[in-house]
């Protein structure tokens, strides 16, 4: 068999591991990769030719690799990846769209999919390091636990939380790509949004909610790379309090001078990643609202779908609703 006869054959491919063995829910293509996913991870899949394109080498192999350990069962894989699928495919918004909202939907999942593993392991330290402060004193003196690298751990959490809003910022530019690529662009999009997401909701607070999200996410950035007074944040580790109670791996900020707020670190990580998560779909369901157009000569809705109401698991939260004969029907 030549390297053409062997490149161009059909093929199968089995996508498991010991950790999810459960079988495809959901095939999609982004850019020259197919990704699978399945109720417990996503896998990409590429073929032979995207690492030898010009075909010189018949024993290059197709590769498989599994990117996140989250699937279709998770919230976070549901609202950006699933949601954003469901939307290009029955929003009519055209085949240009879909490779840069879908990679963007991808990298927000991944990223999201990062803090929600920080913040378990955060939590999952505290019952290690309370076990330590229940063997009490020795002498009249604490031991206290210590969580291994927690600059680093911040570091990572940022990131991850920065690329969460960078791809929120891109999939806005792949929808809009004439508003500003400033610091102002969250408001230039805002202008855009002439379609009322939400009949009974407070649009406009809904997109202040999210405004306020992805300008925290900017603050805790500069703040960590161009500390002044008045913004400046610490990580601080396991301390013992003036109650002398023991207190959690704690996150303190300085937005006004002089003044600081503390918060747990592993419920500020977990808090901020819902939030992201949330600003992430209502930029999505804003946007692709001024692509729904007339379907049937109806002009179409987007509603959301209760749990009880889902018909599989890899349904988003959110669907397209046209009028028939009085009636609210969804596509796909």
């Amino acid at each position: 068999m030549d390297i053409n006869q062997k490149r161009d054959a059909a093929l199968t491919v089995e996508v498991k591991d010991e950790s999810d063995p459960s079988g495809c829910i959901s095939m999609i293509g982004i850019g020259e990769a197919m990704h699978i996913v399945k109720e417990n991870s996503i896998w990409k899949f590429e073929l032979a030719d995207k690492a030898d394109p010009e075909r010189t080498n018949i024993n290059v192999p197709n590769a498989l690799q599994k990117v996140a350990s989250i699937g279709a069962n998770s919230r976070i894989v549901r609202q950006t990846l699933l949601q954003s699928t469901y939307f290009l495919k029955n929003a009519l918004c055209g085949k240009p769209l879909e490779t840069p909202v879908l990679e963007q939907a991808l990298r927000a999942c991944l990223e999201l999919s990062k803090l929600c593993k920080i913040s378990e392991e955060l939590e999952a330290d505290l019952v290690r390091a309370f076990a330590i402060v229940n063997e009490g004193t020795s002498r009249g003196t604490l031991r206290l636990p210590h969580y291994p690298d927690l600059t680093s751990t911040w570091t990572s959490a940022l990131g991850a939380m920065d690329g969460v809003r960078a791809s929120i910022r891109e999939m806005a530019f792949a929808f809009f790509p004439d508003i500003s690529k400033n610091n102002i662009w969250f408001n230039d999009l805002r202008e855009c949004f002439t379609f009322k997401a939400f009949e009974t909701s407070d649009n406009d607070g809904i997109l202040d909610a999210v405004d306020e999200s992805l300008g925290f996410v900017r603050w805790l950035r500069n703040a960590k790379e161009h500390p002044k007074v008045g913004q400046r944040l610490e990580i601080l580790d396991y301390r013992l309090r003036p109650d002398a109670r023991v207190a959690p791996p704690s996150i303190r900020l300085e937005r006004k001078e002089g003044n600081w707020e503390e918060y747990d670190l592993a419920a500020a990580i977990e808090q901020l990643r819902r939030s992201l998560l949330y600003a992430f779909e209502m930029v999505l369901v804003f946007s692709i609202g001024e692509f729904v157009g007339e379907v049937m000569g109806q002009q179409a809705k987007i509603g959301w779908i209760p749990d009880e109401n889902r018909r599989s698991i890899d349904q988003p939260d959110y669907c397209i609703l046209v009028d028939i004969h009085g009636r609210l029907q969804r596509l796909g």
